[in-house]
């Protein structure tokens, strides 16, 4: 399985992208421009945590880099929790039906798993472009 995230407008605050499995559209992600990772390809696995929730934690060369790709309503929670929001756009910077983009995601990647899958993620900025920031961001965090 290969999912692949290819962002699509950056800015100092957040960046934008789409997420894609095996070519597809699923869902829309947003991201802290101050934490992303490189554009490259990354392996994705799923560690189960105590509470029974699974993370979809993203490795390179078999070590994990801390961030993972999950719930989150706007890159302010991507800064937060070190993640790759996913959901679908409700503002620039912003997202709404997290849990169930969420669902789906982990349901398509338990299916590819139970088949003995491996799950790549690729990261693409080729084609992003600049864009500024919705002046609601800049308000309330910068002015």
């Amino acid at each position: 399985m290969e999912i692949t995230i290819n962002r699509k407008r950056t800015n100092r605050l957040y960046t934008e992208g789409e997420l894609r499995i095996n070519r597809i559209v699923k869902t829309y992600t947003v991201e802290a421009t101050s934490q992303m990772l490189q554009d490259d390809v990354y392996e994705l696995k799923v560690h189960r945590k105590d509470d029974g929730t699974d993370d979809l934690v993203i490795y390179k060369d078999n070590r994990c880099l801390g961030v993972s790709i999950n719930i989150g309503h706007s890159w302010i929670d991507s800064r937060k929790k070190n993640v790759i929001c996913i959901g679908q756009p409700i503002i620039e910077g912003a997202l709404y039906r997290c849990k169930l983009d969420n669902r789906r995601l982990r349901d398509g990647i338990r299916k590819c798993l139970a088949r003995n899958g491996r799950i790549t993620l690729r990261i693409t900025s080729k084609n992003a472009i600049r864009s500024r920031p919705v002046q609601h961001w800049m308000n309330r965090f910068l002015g």
